[in-house]
């Protein structure tokens, strides 16, 4: 059995939970959400707090310079933004056990 909770299964609880939408219609908010909404506001620096859930930013990385290990050249490194989030204490709480 595998434990992972794809986006059809994320459609699938959305329309048990609510009688009036159906499937299609659930994985249109899905795409909507996860493939528009939240990853123009990360592009734009924005940062996306979902309360009881988390918070995801994309802070930009200062560029910097490395070597090469094979050459030991130093290599410049572009600045690019990270996607990061941050788990609230909320769903900390209740991935542990310690709430309901």
């Amino acid at each position: 059995m595998d434990n992972t909770l794809s986006r059809n299964d994320l459609a699938h609880a959305l329309c048990d939970a609510h009688d009036t939408l159906n499937l299609d219609e659930a994985q249109a908010l899905l795409g909507l959400l996860f493939r528009d909404i939240l990853p123009t506001a990360l592009r734009r620096g924005r940062t996306v707090k979902l309360q009881g859930f988390g918070t995801f930013c994309a802070p930009v990385r200062a560029s910097r310079t490395f070597r090469n290990p094979k050459t030991h050249e130093p290599v410049d490194c572009a600045p690019k933004r990270a996607i990061r989030f941050r788990a609230s204490r909320a769903l900390k709480g209740y991935v542990a056990g310690e709430r309901s």
